[in-house]
């Protein structure tokens, strides 16, 4: 059975693993992030991540199969930077709600 030690010991580790990946944006939130770059307006978005997971790797695939955009992804420089920070950015669509113009 576990206990509610091990269920806080257990969050105090993966908080502190995050913050040791760094960047603006936790590994679980990558995608909602870059769905809302992509779906921006026509405008350069950018964001500093931590390292990048294999889901965010797939999912840049498929916004670049889906919507035809294309992201840059540069390292943080050194100085400013603690391992495997990237900034991710790339060009919106420039989506807008068509429903919410004719209401």
């Amino acid at each position: 059975m576990t206990t509610p030690e091990d269920i806080a010991l257990q969050a105090a580790r993966s908080l502190l693993e995050e913050i040791q990946r760094g960047g603006c944006v936790d590994s679980k939130h990558q995608w909602l992030v870059l769905l809302l770059m992509v779906l921006g307006k026509e405008d350069v978005g950018r964001c500093l991540m931590g390292d990048l997971t294999a889901h965010s790797v797939q999912y840049l695939r498929d916004l670049m199969a889906f919507f035809g955009v294309r992201f840059k992804i540069q390292p943080q420089k050194a100085e400013e930077s603690s391992a495997g920070e990237v900034i991710v950015s790339c060009v919106g669509v420039g989506f807008s709600n068509v429903n919410k113009s004719m209401a």
